[in-house]
């Protein structure tokens, strides 16, 4: 039995040392070959032959003008004495001239896209810009698109940003070439210049790409979080082991820094924060390392020097109490002490192998993985390119967690009782998934419970699809720190989400600050819908006098709902599931949702959502249509706004407006004034854009401050001064 125990521990080890190199192997192409290669040569880059339906790293050697903002104009008139020679990614003090630059300062990147193909004429083109220090304006052929930061000629008028942004521009029909120009200004970071490689592309290849990539950020915080904390909990069951918070305190920090570096999430916040933030999670990583290994490996490793390096460590942290000139200079010195530490900490791993320690084939496999991660990054930050990433540390650390996590359950396993914890920790494992998945999506899948839920699960249902979203939630944010944010989020969420369930639908997701919910079909599930975004109206306003009372500024949200059939089930992988709901029905719900901001309504529903449970969606082009007989008597509480044809729909859908929640004054002017915009459409539908302007003229005098007699007397002005083609069918064709 002992040599049976022995031989499958021996298996479980090298089947988890494979699976971690795997999984390195499979994430390091999808970060570093995801991209097709181009160069910039001589600030030109050739496009002949290039599709940019895949976004393209504009890196390469661009011209470069320092100390000046070159206006387009001024391009013909630049000498090579003016025009150095500087390579992105990297800072603008490395050139080819070897001239000397100042780290500080400002200056003009140039570079020229020629032989575009025809293909790419006439659409629109998206430029993501990423790490640039620390402030830029972007032009594209004389036209600004971009901006990021406050550009200045001197330090006390800059300030800098580090977010991530991307800027559009359209390519005109037959246009071959694109001057791209960047000024850039820094004064605050360690040199001017490109972090990161910025990408051209097809709009929405880039914004793909981009929202791919964030995802990642994401999935490696997520993943390292939840590991941290799980390690923290075992580490609350087994005080005495520091292994446990040290490993957790490694996973907490490279989680946090997933977030710092990559798409540069937490950059949207304080620049000088999070810029302090990410040095911190470096030094503090770097601290964390040897300490731990001492942990795992006391006879291969000192304490004594463990302890130094995280002492200085520290010192280097304490620096951040200073301006960011004074500690980014410290940079470069910490790096050559990292490269140090890593070949300490390397000597000690191939020592515990040699030595035949216990685990030590993970221990190596896992630090082996990590070290060229962190070693990649280092060296990509002094411009020593390998995989042409510059953020594979936290890809590194996922499989270093697999290595680690597997070493420690084995160190472990003896001083735990192995069924009953085991039993506890898949309980509560349960507990948490089910937090994540709506009791109520399980029992639309006929299943019993989310353990039982397996891929490809799947049931097609007509249900009410219903969308929330909190307007002006960037200007609302922008003065809260990060955990406000999260507080204001999670008090809104909890007085409204009730008042779904109450109304017999269930929340499927919170995306933000907005929230999706679904109402399965029945005699009364569109009513219960309706019902559900009135409560929460009605409760929105409860909010907003409370608010009023501390001064607060309102809450206002946009509501749309939509009904018919919708795809349920579960996506993703083995190893990943989610339940997604899809469909035609939930596209047009969510672009019902975006349609109250332009018609500035607090509840919009389309016609299905108020037709009787017998009736099937309409499908026809009319654009006046006969209603009675076609409503419940939910309709009366609604008037009718527009019929508008959705971005990539055949068919046209006439949306309605929820007023009863409205104070009485301003229902009481809606239905005083209703058979004369009725009226007003008419006219505009038959293509009298005069007369209708005129009625809808008069509706504004009476009612000045009803925002959708503005917009109907502004299409029909416009109409007016420029006809429609005679094909024109009265409807609002939404893009």
């Amino acid at each position: 039995m002992n040599e049976l125990h022995l031989k499958m521990n021996h298996r479980n080890r090298r089947s988890i040392a494979v699976l971690s190199i795997a999984l390195f192997s499979l994430l390091l192409p999808l970060m570093a070959c995801s991209h097709k290669e181009s160069e910039i040569q001589n600030g030109v880059l050739d496009a002949s032959g290039m599709d940019l339906r895949e976004p393209v790293q504009l890196k390469g050697y661009w011209k470069y003008v320092p100390g000046r903002f070159v206006d387009p104009s001024e391009l013909q008139s630049l000498g090579n004495e003016d025009v150095l020679l500087t390579r992105i990614p990297g800072a603008w003090t490395a050139n080819l001239e070897n001239k000397q630059v100042s780290n500080q300062g400002y200056g003009t990147y140039i570079v020229q896209i020629q032989n575009l193909p025809s293909l790419q004429s006439g659409r629109t083109l998206a430029i993501d810009v990423r790490a640039v220090s620390t402030a830029y304006r972007l032009i594209v052929d004389g036209k600004t698109i971009g901006t990021n930061g406050t550009l200045a000629i001197n330090a006390e008028h800059s300030h800098p940003d580090g977010s991530r942004k991307i800027s559009l521009f359209e390519l005109k029909p037959g246009q071959k070439e694109v001057t791209v120009i960047f000024h850039v200004s820094n004064y605050e970071d360690l040199a001017g210049g490109f972090w990161s490689v910025p990408f051209i592309g097809f709009e929405s290849s880039v914004i793909e790409e981009s929202q791919r990539r964030t995802g990642l950020d994401f999935l490696l915080f997520g993943s390292l979080m939840i590991m941290g904390l799980y390690h923290f909990v075992l580490y609350l069951y087994r005080r005495g082991n520091m292994e446990l918070i040290l490993f957790s305190g490694l996973c907490m920090t490279f989680g946090l820094r997933s977030l710092l570096t990559g798409e540069r999430v937490l950059y949207q916040f304080d620049w000088f924060t999070m810029h302090r933030l990410e040095y911190l999670t470096f030094f503090v990583s770097v601290g964390l390392v040897p300490v731990y290994f001492e942990r795992i490996y006391p006879g291969e490793y000192s304490r004594k020097i463990g302890y130094g390096i995280a002492v200085i460590c520290g010192l280097f942290s304490l620096t951040l109490l200073g301006p960011a000139l004074y500690y980014t200079r410290l940079l470069v010195p910490f790096q050559i002490f990292l490269i140090i530490v890593i070949l300490y900490c390397l000597f000690g791993v191939v020592l515990a192998a040699v030595r035949r320690r216990d685990q030590a084939i993970l221990f190596i496999g896992g630090s082996l993985v990590f070290s060229f991660a962190g070693l990649n990054d280092v060296l990509y930050n002094i411009g020593i390119v390998i995989t042409g990433e510059s953020n594979l540390a936290s890809l590194g650390l996922i499989a270093f967690v697999l290595f680690q996590s597997s070493l420690l359950a084995a160190m472990f396993s003896r001083a735990f009782k192995a069924v009953e914890e085991l039993t506890l920790n898949l309980k509560k494992q349960s507990d948490s998934f089910a937090r994540f998945v709506p009791g109520e999506f399980i029992q639309v899948l006929s299943r019993e419970d989310v353990a039982h839920v397996e891929l490809g699960d799947a049931r097609n249902l007509p249900m009410s699809v219903f969308f929330s979203d909190i307007r002006q939630f960037t200007q609302m944010s922008e003065n809260l720190g990060a955990q406000e944010v999260i507080q204001f989020l999670n008090d809104y969420l909890q007085r409204v989400e009730p008042h779904i369930t109450e109304n017999g639908g269930f929340v499927d997701k919170f995306v933000g600050d907005g929230m999706m919910a679904l109402f399965q079909d029945g005699t009364t599930s569109r009513k219960d819908s309706v019902d559900a975004g009135l409560d929460i109206l009605q409760e929105l306003a409860d909010i907003n006098r409370m608010r009023a009372v501390t001064d607060s500024r309102p809450i206002s949200i946009g509501i749309g709902i939509h009904y018919g059939n919708v795809m349920l089930g579960t996506i993703g992988s083995r190893t990943r599931l989610d339940t997604t709901a899809v469909g035609d029905t939930v596209n047009t719900a969510a672009r019902i949702q975006d349609l109250t901001k332009l018609y500035q309504a607090e509840m919009l529903v389309s016609e299905d959502v108020l037709k009787n449970g017998t009736e099937e969606p309409a499908q026809t082009e009319q654009t006046q249509r006969t209603r009675s007989g076609s409503f419940t008597d939910l309709s009366k509480g609604f008037r009718s706004l527009d019929v508008v044809r959705l971005r990539g729909k055949t068919h046209p859908i006439e949306i309605f407006e929820a007023f009863q929640h409205r104070p009485e004054e301003q229902r009481d002017g809606i239905l005083r004034f209703e058979a004369r915009f009725q009226e007003g459409r008419m006219l505009y539908s038959g293509k009298d854009f005069a007369g209708a302007a005129n009625i809808f003229r008069d509706l504004i005098r009476n009612s000045p401050s009803e925002h959708l007699y503005q917009l109907y007397y502004r299409r029909a002005r416009k109409l007016e001064q420029n006809p429609p083609p005679a094909d024109w069918d009265g409807i609002h064709n939404v893009r």
